[in-house]
């Protein structure tokens, strides 16, 4: 993956699966999307209610966010955060994993890429024939040369004794 394809990325799931195959998981491990969020409250919920008591349980789901959030952050303390797309959090996410891959050199150089792409056309011309035609420029060389002499046969002074000289050994050159 090239910097530039990660940097296009806007969703908390296209930058999860990004840092799982940038080999960084470490920045989104703590990340949950709502199903395995809800599973983890119903078990912790459990868990609390084979423990405690019933206001425990109840103080425990007050401090949850609520439904509706793209992913759901639990800090390691029990505190749990839920977070959209455009949140500036996916910023600060993003922007550390770009940090880390670029001091462990973990994207992909943009080289590497066109060179698969050569690799591709060269596929491509292998399965497409094509015929190459020898074009000769001689023809308009002459022409241009032609048009290049009128344009300063028409534009030298006429008081220059010598014009004529400049004139030939500029085109002769």
């Amino acid at each position: 993956m090239t910097r530039r394809e990660f940097e296009e990325m806007n969703t908390f799931s296209e930058l999860i699966d990004a840092a799982n195959e940038l080999d960084c998981p470490e920045f989104v491990e703590d990340l949950y999307f709502e199903d395995d969020f809800n599973s983890i409250v119903e078990e912790r919920a459990s868990d609390i209610l084979s423990y405690k008591n019933w206001q425990a349980c109840r103080d425990f789901f007050n401090d949850l966010p609520s439904d509706g959030y793209d992913i759901y952050y639990d800090d390691g303390y029990g505190e749990w955060r839920g977070y959209d797309n455009d949140d500036y959090v996916f910023d600060e996410i993003k922007d550390s994993i770009i940090e880390y891959a670029e001091e462990n050199d973990l994207f992909e150089r943009e080289e590497e890429q066109e060179e698969e792409q050569i690799n591709d056309e060269a596929e491509w011309s292998d399965v497409f024939e094509f015929e190459q035609e020898d074009i000769s420029f001689e023809p308009f060389g002459d022409d241009c040369a032609n048009e290049l002499r009128m344009a300063i046969i028409n534009r030298k002074p006429k008081d220059d004794e010598n014009a004529d000289d400049h004139f030939y050994e500029f085109i002769s050159a």
